[in-house]
């Protein structure tokens, strides 16, 4: 599949794919309350849109997939962004690796103004079984001028179909330097009230 223009990249797809509690109100990435966003846990490439793409994701080798982007700084051809990634699909267990290299971010990837000149690498699975479902997500974020430390953001989550109707989800993440240190849980409940139409309570 190839995909130009606006979308989200797979390295954002890895996280987001993980998070149960994903667009919901409560602790975002940056530790404070946002109304629909990435759980606390997730680097920030979790949350927003990249503009400019061209990307392509291979169809299945086996059990085996591969992804690549391009993300264009119309202003300076010295700062496109990058994503490159590998993945694993066997039924119950996923496996994946990404890395996305960010020159100008700035530019292409909305809402964001500030993700500019950093490297980031996520390692992932998750895995499912019975009514039970679990997910674990290891990045980095790397500053290619040594301007800051570089930061680990370590995500768990878990969650369990209590019935055809009832879902429960939990979640803790931490993170190792910045503004948003320190670890943070977040516990939800969603209930199918009608077809196509959810009612849930989260706290965090």
């Amino acid at each position: 599949a190839i995909a130009f223009g606006r979308h989200s990249p797979a390295y954002k797809v890895a996280g987001v794919q993980l998070d149960p509690n994903f667009d919901t109100a409560g602790a975002g990435v940056s530790g404070d309350f946002t109304a629909a966003a990435g759980s606390y846990g997730l680097s920030r490439l979790a949350n927003g849109f990249a503009n400019n793409a061209i990307a392509y994701t291979s169809p299945a080798w086996g059990k085996v997939t591969l992804n690549a982007g391009a993300y264009l700084d119309d202003s300076d051809a010295g700062k496109h962004s990058y994503n490159a990634g590998i993945g694993y699909s066997d039924k119950a267990l996923n496996l994946g690796f990404q890395y996305f290299d960010a020159g100008s971010v700035a530019a292409e990837w909305n809402p964001f103004t500030n993700i500019v000149d950093r490297r980031f690498y996520r390692a992932h699975g998750s895995y499912k079984f019975g009514a039970f479902s679990l997910g674990a997500s290891l990045e980095r974020e790397q500053s290619k001028t040594d301007a800051f430390a570089d930061i680990d953001y370590l995500f768990l989550a878990g969650s369990y179909q209590a019935s055809d109707a009832l879902r429960l989800t939990a979640s803790v993440g931490t993170v190792s330097e910045g503004a948003a240190e320190g670890t943070g849980v977040r516990l939800g409940a969603y209930r199918t009230v009608l077809p196509g139409a959810q009612v849930y309570a989260v706290a965090s």
